[in-house]
């Protein structure tokens, strides 16, 4: 985080719904361990945090560790193997309606520009190119359990008790997700 940026996903999933919600993606360049602590924390404060993850590459590990002594924080290192293969996963996801961010997502200005590298014998990442976030993003969706939820119900009848009702709650979940949107990182 000191000369690369640290980056920060938190994705809203549910055990008994087939979608996973980018709510917040932030990233910032010059952390230190300790203001990466607090911004764990300010996010556990606001959320119901499940699980954390971070790439622990390289000195990672250690800083990780001595986040989790000083700070209670329970991260653990991200899955990092089969990495190719959970991006075709996630593609596959995004591409049914499985995978769901804002349309100011920071993600996809990097999505829309990421791409394999050239003349490689195997399938990697063009180190050229900035994937902070996208990694964030992968990271937490391979720690999120939405692929496990259940099949969305039938659609009710316009104009029945049901109807209205599912109408006030997607108006609720509108608001909360554009308060949510609008929140400070």
């Amino acid at each position: 985080g000191s000369v690369n940026a640290t980056a920060f996903r938190l994705w809203a999933f549910a055990y008994d719904h087939k979608v996973v919600y980018g709510l917040k993606a932030f990233k910032a360049q010059g952390m230190t361990p300790s203001t990466i602590a607090e911004q764990v924390m300010g996010y556990r404060k606001r959320h119901n945090i499940v699980s954390m993850v971070c790439d622990a590459g390289a000195l990672g590990k250690m800083i990780v560790q001595e986040m989790n002594d000083r700070y209670s924080l329970a991260i653990k290192p991200a899955e990092k193997t089969g990495k190719n293969d959970f991006i075709e996963l996630m593609n596959d996801d995004l591409t049914r309606g499985l995978v769901k961010v804002l349309p100011d997502d920071p993600v996809i200005a990097e999505w829309e520009t990421l791409q394999w590298a050239e003349d490689v014998e195997k399938r990697v990442e063009d180190p050229r190119q900035d994937n902070d976030v996208s990694d964030a993003s992968l990271y937490g969706f391979r720690e999120s359990k939405h692929f496990r939820g259940s099949d969305p119900l039938p659609p009710v009848v316009v104009n029945t008790p049901e109807w209205y009702k599912e109408q006030e709650s997607r108006i609720r979940e509108a608001i909360e997700r554009k308060a949510l949107a609008t929140a400070a990182p």
